[in-house]
């Protein structure tokens, strides 16, 4: 199983912060940055082949991050066009990690290891994870359902009657991972396309005739980075981020599957 890191944007909505560093490496805490808490709730399946991250807005930064870690089983892919597209072309030049069964996550998407535990379970072949809110406004990627399956996502679902919000991450395993690479193939030869989010493959994936299934969290079992409200809610979880991160750091996650938010099997 790989998991691709789309990475590559500046968030401005976060300036001044970024303006000198990529969203992925800010601090949620002393030392601790937003791209090392997605890689520790990754490990802690201890089912993933490789990483793979894709940078574009001050890449090198990056790419020291991860020489510093010295994670073999991590890499990088740059997008030389990240000012002028969007993350959907981000996903493209990770097409090389989507030979096999892979993940796709947000770069601003922090999340529980219980989710991505909860993901790697999932007997589905492709699946969402969303959580339900009780209002939801026009940055939200809304989703509507048909059937417990994906119907639509985008952030131009009327708020009125979503169903849930992506949380930035999906799964594919077996033949729906190779039609969704096919599908990211398809649209990026279409020029009108590249800005588009990522999301919009999942829509075309559902669109030939796919299933999408949606596996739901809880809305603080994850959250998004994009403004500096954002950055002040993820500070303000610090001390339960903290409990998680120092549980796998320690080995006692497994032993223990409750400090990773999870119920023993």
């Amino acid at each position: 199983m790989n998991v691709i890191i789309l990475a590559a944007g500046r968030g401005e909505r976060l300036s001044p912060i970024t303006d000198s560093i990529p969203k992925s490496l800010i601090e949620v805490r002393p030392r601790l940055m937003v791209l090392e808490l997605q890689l520790q709730a990754v490990a802690s399946t201890r089912a993933v082949s490789e990483v793979v991250v894709v940078s574009g807005y001050r890449s090198l930064q990056i790419e020291n991050y991860l020489r510093t870690v010295g994670d073999t089983h991590t890499a990088v892919t740059y997008n030389p066009f990240w000012a002028s597209t969007n993350s959907l072309v981000s996903l493209w030049f990770a097409r090389d990690w989507m030979k096999d069964d892979f993940v796709v996550l947000n770069g601003d998407t922090v999340f529980r290891p219980s989710v991505f535990l909860s993901l790697m379970r999932s007997t589905a072949p492709a699946t969402l994870v969303a959580n339900k809110k009780p209002a939801y406004d026009e940055d939200d990627m809304k989703i509507r359902l048909r059937d417990g399956a994906l119907m639509e996502v985008s952030k131009k679902v009327n708020p009125q009657i979503a169903h849930g919000e992506s949380a930035g991450v999906m799964r594919f395993t077996g033949a729906a991972a190779v039609e969704f690479r096919d599908v990211v193939d398809t649209a990026i030869r279409d020029q009108s396309r590249h800005k588009d989010y990522w999301h919009s493959c999942a829509q075309d994936f559902v669109d030939r005739g796919n299933r999408l299934e949606i596996l739901e969290c809880m809305a603080n079992d994850w959250f998004e980075i994009d403004l500096h409200s954002d950055l002040e809610t993820a500070r303000n979880r610090v001390d339960a981020l903290s409990r998680f991160m120092d549980a796998i750091a320690e080995g006692r996650a497994f032993e223990n599957p409750a400090l990773l938010g999870v119920q023993a099997a």
